[in-house]
């Protein structure tokens, strides 16, 4: 039953398990030993008392492919640290998976999450090289923490998630991430922390009308993302630098829940005119360094922060609105194509 050959091809002999030592060693449902011995399995089964996935049970396992039984929901930290396996199945009814439960299974070409997932670990993935295509995150779940997917190689993200909580650097360190949809949930607000920041592959995301929160640095330096679309929602802040340093945004639409930018929100991006007529509260450098920027539609803003257009180079006319009491220092600083000027509001106050 057991297969005199590495995973990767080679016939080196193995020395295995006795033949009398049972192949696992369970307690109270939890599978807390795979016993391989060192030898190389093509397809191992779980029965179907297990309920749980114990600590490190099949940590550097030799086994092309694990089937779960019916009733495992949980997978705990380290389960399968370092397996050789190549696929997993019965995932449907599994609701939380642990602290770098698959970390460094470089083996392992997908992963289907089923409907009943609830949470996921930090580092769960990470270094799964293998792990390409799509990733689906269905609607239960409540939080997936730091760098869950990094180091993957994962090309479309889908989160379904309709409460859930998206933790820094979620797939960091993956340069073929190309898509990125968000149809609820929150990103988290870590003031130094990125959830999708730095992915030099990235291309495209979507926003769906469910998002709660954008949080701090969302997107930022994803130097080759192109198209952003933000459905109306619930949510009425584009937070902190979120799409800071994405150089090749030229254009973006703001839909009509967002009331308020945060600090330095599309500073160095390729923008060249942008619509915030709904937006009432700019904070500061929101539009700072946009060199290409030459157009701003703001007519309900009622305050700008400091320097909310420094290195703006290609602005020749700013209009500053009726409602528009507050402006912050330097806001007309660093400038050399402006020519034009015009203050509407009879209350608007320059400051520094």
């Amino acid at each position: 039953e057991t297969e005199k050959r590495f995973v990767d091809g080679t016939e080196e002999a193995i020395e295995g398990n006795s033949s009398d030592e049972a192949e696992f060693t369970i307690e109270d449902g939890v599978l807390k030993s795979y016993n391989y011995g060192g030898m190389v399995k093509g397809t191992v089964v779980v029965p179907d008392d297990v309920t749980t996935i114990g600590m490190s049970a099949f940590e550097h396992a030799y086994v092309d492919k694990v089937i779960l039984g019916k009733n495992v929901r949980t997978i705990e930290a380290f389960a399968f640290n370092g397996c050789r396996m190549k696929e997993i199945e019965g995932m449907e009814n599994v609701t939380s998976i642990g602290m770098e439960a698959f970390y460094n299974c470089e083996r392992l070409l997908g992963i289907k999450f089923g409907s009943n997932l609830e949470s996921i670990g930090s580092s769960a993935f990470e270094k799964c090289s293998s792990l390409t295509g799509e990733v689906v995150f269905p609607e239960n779940v409540k939080l997936i923490e730091e760098s869950a997917f990094a180091d993957t190689d994962v090309q479309k993200a889908i989160f379904r998630c309709k409460d859930g909580e998206y933790r820094n650097n979620l797939f960091s360190n993956d340069a073929s991430l190309k898509e990125i949809q968000i149809y609820g949930g929150s990103l988290y607000r870590n003031p130094t922390g990125v959830v999708f920041g730095d992915l030099d592959g990235l291309e495209k995301v979507y926003i769906g009308p469910d998002v709660k929160d954008l949080g701090y640095h969302g997107f930022s330096d994803c130097k080759n993302l192109k198209e952003v679309t933000l459905e109306n929602g619930s949510y009425d802040t584009i937070g902190m630098t979120t799409f800071s340093g994405c150089i090749s945004l030229t254009t973006i639409e703001i839909p009509d829940n967002i009331k308020s930018i945060g600090s330095w929100a599309f500073s160095e991006t390729g923008i060249s005119d942008i619509d915030l007529n709904q937006v009432e509260t700019l904070s500061e450098g929101v539009l700072s360094y946009c060199k290409n920027l030459t157009s701003i539609k703001m007519d309900n803003v009622t305050s700008i922060g400091q320097g909310g257009f420094i290195g703006c180079d290609s602005l020749k006319e700013i209009v500053f609105p009726p409602k528009l009491k507050e402006i912050g220092s330097d806001i007309l600083w660093n400038l050399p194509s402006l020519e034009k000027v015009t203050v509407t509001g009879a209350e608007t106050v320059f400051d520094g």
